[in-house]
């Protein structure tokens, strides 16, 4: 039902790949099946996605728990119906994101995903 995309950047590096793969792999392999379900879901909803307040922009975050560490991809609806674009991979630590960077990451990189050069599927 959904498509799940990463953001490329211009140098056509996969940074969601990238950040994946700087995690463990129980934490790998935690987010690759929570991607695969969400995939299958008539709706993205809360709890398992949910909108960031306080943003101009619509960016979202992926509500992935293993063990104590919140994994938080940010990402975006789009750039095509019925996809789903990671911006960002993030994690929450005491009710704040790290990188702090990463909600004003997503809504910068947000805007070059419908061009279509900046996005690939996930894997």
């Amino acid at each position: 039902m959904w498509t799940f995309k990463n953001f490329i950047n211009d140098n056509g590096k996969d940074e969601i790949e990238e950040w994946k793969n700087n995690r463990t792999q129980e934490e790998q392999a935690s987010m690759d099946t929570f991607i695969r379900n969400l995939e299958r879901m008539e709706k993205l909803t809360y709890p398992y996605v949910r909108q960031l307040k306080g943003f101009k922009e619509k960016i979202y975050e992926l509500r992935i728990s293993v063990g104590k560490v919140e994994l938080r991809p940010l990402g975006c609806y789009g750039p095509q119906r019925r996809e789903f674009t990671l911006l960002v991979g993030s994690i929450e630590k005491n009710n704040k994101f790290e990188p702090k960077s990463a909600p004003s990451k997503a809504i910068e990189r947000k805007r070059l995903i419908y061009d279509g050069r900046h996005t690939k599927d996930y894997e």
